[in-house]
């Protein structure tokens, strides 16, 4: 698996999760995942069902980032944003 990828954000905040990064972690359309902010970016996971910040994984990979996390980190439409694979899950960070 490539270990890092870019990708933009589009206009409603929507952002695809690469192939690659759904096989490694098993997340398929329907699936749910976590969004949790740190310090330096934003962690997707896979959900349970008691968790907070859960979102949908779409047929197309697709996942819609919270406005308030999108303004916390800067994230706009058009913004190119870095994805890295971890332990804990996918982290994104913008990138120039």
């Amino acid at each position: 698996m490539k270990f890092v990828t870019k990708r933009k954000i589009d206009e409603l905040g929507r952002i695809v999760i690469p192939i690659e990064f759904r096989r490694f972690f098993n997340l398929s359309a329907g699936d749910s995942v976590e969004m949790k902010a740190t310090k330096y970016d934003i962690i997707i996971s896979k959900a349970t069902a008691e968790q907070e910040n859960v979102k949908t994984i779409d047929e197309l990979g697709r996942i819609l980032i919270p406005s308030e996390l999108r303004k916390q980190f800067n994230f706009e439409a058009k913004s190119l944003i870095a994805m890295l694979p971890f332990e804990d899950g996918i982290h994104l960070s913008l990138t120039d």
